[in-house]
């Protein structure tokens, strides 16, 4: 019988200078591969934290409102978010011991213009 596993990816939380949110430069996408290049190959290429893309300020407040937003921090006139969500992978069949499938949490970037007052 085959089981599921939980992928948890540990995540630095913080925000550094330099383009960077969460920990990672805004321009790109952390992929599984570079967190564990052990992982099975299946999940290669499978995006764990998006690039930080364009959002609109009236999103990011609904969002907001719903207490959907993971993290936030504010930085030249933007407002930095992300939002958290599981994917569900299954995985092929090769060996009876290995796992059936995988959940893996996404964390899905943006930053949205603050309205000017």
């Amino acid at each position: 019988m085959r089981c599921g596993v939980m992928i948890v990816l540990v995540l630095l939380i913080g925000c550094a200078g330099g383009g960077d949110f969460l920990g990672y430069p805004e321009n790109r996408a952390r992929r599984l591969e570079e967190e564990n290049p052990r992982i099975d190959d299946a999940l290669r290429d499978t995006v764990t934290m998006t690039e930080v893309r364009a959002a609109d300020y009236a999103s990011y407040l609904r969002l907001k409102e719903a207490g959907k937003i993971y993290r936030e921090m504010r930085k030249d006139g933007f407002v930095y978010y992300a939002v958290r969500s599981q994917i569900h992978s299954p995985l092929p069949p090769e060996r009876p011991t290995s796992p059936a499938e995988a959940y893996i949490t996404v964390i899905e970037r943006y930053k949205a213009r603050i309205p000017q007052e």
